[in-house]
């Protein structure tokens, strides 16, 4: 140890660390000290008083603590550390993936008989699974795309938008008269008119074509899904919701009324989560008619 009882950067034990963290270039090959190969390898992080190097009037100066063997010998032997206590990931084999599909259609088959018991609350799970089974992007990754299932055709009960109807159109869902209940938004399920009967569809459009129209507002599957799963409680609860889903969810935005002994009534229920419990059935129909090896046991549309 020197005089003055100062370890020299880049000598004793944490050496190794620090070659194995730098680029040859940046290590002094006699003395394991870290050095710069150019000037703008140097970065200052403020200059006089606290301003910036970069402000108007000031010259950069690459000179300083930032700068100094020392300071970096600390930054890349961090850096070093953090690389050593990352985790290695491990790929998941096509049959965990698989499993994982049969999971998620258990889930929506489970949630989805919840649902017809009066739980409509279940839409939400339903949802969740929904996004993990069909929405893909570059962070998260769909059991869909995974399995490379994509090129499936989806069965498709939505009742198809006119554009030269100007009413609204509520695409997945119907009005049902319940007893003790008054009208509400229904999935229907099975029970098509022969307008909703249609061959099956690729999937891409499937997910992004609207479906339900409300005024000028146009909903998609792939955005009914992500609003109960991402901000309404499926996965998580926003503070705030979008105005015109919570309109649709909480205050019968599609405007259907009807009358009763007691006067002039507004539908009950959400027909956001019936729509959702609409595309669960399209969806676990699709895989028990394309995909039938990944159907969990007695589990039917």
């Amino acid at each position: 140890m020197p005089a003055g009882g100062r370890q020299q950067a880049g000598a004793g034990p944490a050496r190794p660390a620090l070659r194995a963290a730098l680029d040859p270039k940046e290590v002094n090959s006699a003395t394991g000290r870290p050095i710069f190969a150019r000037r703008e390898d140097c970065q200052l992080r403020s200059g006089p008083r606290g301003r910036s190097p970069n402000s108007p009037g000031m010259t950069p100066s690459y000179s300083g603590s930032w700068c100094s063997p020392s300071s970096m010998y600390a930054r890349v032997v961090g850096r070093a550390s953090r690389r050593k206590h990352e985790k290695r990931q491990i790929q998941l084999q096509r049959p965990e993936i698989e499993r994982a599909l049969e999971e998620h259609l258990g889930f929506l088959f489970r949630s989805a008989l919840s649902y017809d018991e009066g739980y409509e609350d279940e839409a939400k799970r339903l949802a969740v699974s929904l996004r993990a089974i069909l929405h893909n992007t570059a962070q998260s990754h769909s059991l869909l795309a995974q399995l490379d299932l994509g090129s499936k055709l989806f069965t498709d009960t939505a009742a198809h938008i006119d554009p030269r109807n100007l009413g609204n159109t509520p695409g997945l869902v119907i009005m049902e008269m319940i007893v003790g209940v008054g009208v509400t938004y229904v999935a229907p399920l099975g029970m098509l008119s022969p307008s909703r009967i249609h061959p099956p569809a690729p999937f891409q459009a499937w997910w992004d074509s609207p479906v339900m129209k409300i005024g000028e507002h146009l909903w998609s599957r792939k955005q009914l899904v992500l609003a109960l799963a991402n901000k309404d409680g499926g996965a998580h609860v926003d503070p705030s919701l979008d105005e015109d889903y919570y309109a649709l969810s909480r205050r019968n935005l599609l405007g259907v009324t009807y009358v009763d002994a007691s006067g002039a009534q507004e539908a009950q229920g959400n027909p956001a989560a019936a729509a959702v419990r609409q595309i669960a059935y399209e969806v676990l129909g699709t895989f028990e008619r394309e995909q039938p090896n990944t159907m969990p046991k007695n589990a039917k549309a």
